[in-house]
């Protein structure tokens, strides 16, 4: 009976932060703009992805790509939203998986869910999402491949290789997962 406690008060938790962010979709539409850096990355998206030379292309692709399915900035940032509860997801599946507790899970996934300026940055078209989630996949990644699945180190090359396409300093990745 305690594991299906545990197991309804994880789904609760999710279930709110899901519900957060599409309160955030409805309430506050296409996305927030006020950021300076957001008209840069969009304008590199729509113009050249090397225009800005102060930001590498990896975000502005990213967002080129959303672009394509759907051209309007809600999908941007539905999908940021997304990345946002995956990487929360990740966190909880990594600490479950290290220490065997559910509720130990949703220490870190808790600040990634309800962290008002982490809403505000998935909300927002700038690379701090995107980046978080190929930083927080590289190392779930590196979890699963150190329990014996050594193909998924290929995994975690081309997700630190595309960390350091949306922020250079991804590249210590290679680092602390190589170290790890």
């Amino acid at each position: 009976m305690a594991r299906r406690r545990q197991v309804a008060v994880v789904a609760a938790v999710f279930a709110a932060g899901v519900a957060l962010r599409l309160g955030f979709m409805i309430a506050y539409r296409p996305a927030f703009l006020g950021d300076a850096d957001a008209g840069s990355y969009i304008y590199a998206a729509q113009h050249g992805l090397f225009s800005n030379v102060y930001d590498p292309a990896g975000y502005a692709l990213f967002i080129r790509a959303i672009h394509t399915v759907y051209p309007h900035l809600s999908l941007l940032i539905a999908v940021q939203h997304g990345l946002g509860i995956a990487s929360a997801a990740m966190l909880y599946l990594s600490v479950r998986g290290v220490t065997g507790s559910s509720l130990l899970g949703l220490v870190p996934a808790a600040p990634v869910l309800f962290d008002g300026y982490g809403l505000w940055v998935e909300h927002t078209p700038i690379s701090e999402t995107l980046f978080t989630f190929l930083v927080v996949a590289a190392l779930y990644v590196a979890l699963r491949a150190v329990e014996g699945r050594r193909w998924l180190l290929i995994a975690d090359g081309v997700l630190i290789a595309s960390a350091a396409t949306v922020r250079p300093v991804g590249l210590i990745l290679i680092l602390v997962i190589g170290f790890y």
